[in-house]
């Protein structure tokens, strides 16, 4: 049961800072021309996934318990961050 809550906050702090890095990506993008601009972001959204991933098979190595978890926890934060735009768009 450890292990849960641990995937379960590794994950939340990944969906963080994955939206973290997506932030300072898209500052960063606007002040480059836009050629370059686009690879900037292509090459920070696979850096981005990459690092997900790496955690997600880490988590499923450990058990099926710890992937779920994981998963929860990035999509907790996906889902936060949706309905707290939304409720500023009402």
């Amino acid at each position: 049961m450890g292990n849960f809550w641990i995937s379960l906050i590794s994950g939340i702090a990944a969906g963080i800072a994955n939206i973290f890095i997506l932030s300072i990506t898209l500052k960063r993008a606007v002040t480059y021309p836009p050629k370059q601009a686009g690879f900037f972001v292509l090459r920070r959204f696979i850096l981005r996934y990459l690092f997900v991933f790496i955690m997600l098979y880490l988590s499923i190595s450990d058990s099926l318990t710890s992937f779920a978890a994981a998963v929860s926890g990035i999509l907790l934060i996906k889902f936060i961050t949706i309905v707290l735009h939304a409720r500023k768009m009402l």
